[in-house]
């Protein structure tokens, strides 16, 4: 059974991949199509990497966040201020990320 997670739309778009910290993502190389960044805010420090991830999911922050603001200008769906969404997220294998929308679709793992 899906989960839905609720949250505030940042930027229009649907992604789907699996859950990745951007702690993750700065240690290993990894495919745009395959991966999501969960996080529960981003710093100017984590600008550089985002161009290589496919959408964001932050639990904090609104549409004036900087996870918003870079997510909009690079035209990466973004969803902010998502409750729980790290510790749900990350129980899943892959999910859909619907920026407009603002909702997050957690796909169970087999």
């Amino acid at each position: 059974m899906d989960i839905i997670l609720k949250g505030l739309p940042a930027s229009s778009g649907t992604f789907l991949g699996r859950p990745i910290s951007i702690e993750e993502l700065k240690k290993n190389s990894f495919s745009k199509e395959k991966l999501i960044l969960v996080k529960d805010f981003l710093t100017p420090v984590d600008t550089p990497f985002l161009s290589k991830i496919g959408a964001v999911v932050t639990e904090y922050g609104g549409l004036m966040s900087h996870s918003a603001i870079v997510c909009r200008e690079l035209g990466i769906p973004c969803v902010t201020g998502g409750k729980n969404a790290i510790n749900v997220l990350l129980r899943y294998s892959e999910v859909i990320v619907n920026g407009t929308e603002g909702k997050v679709y957690g796909k169970k793992k087999d």
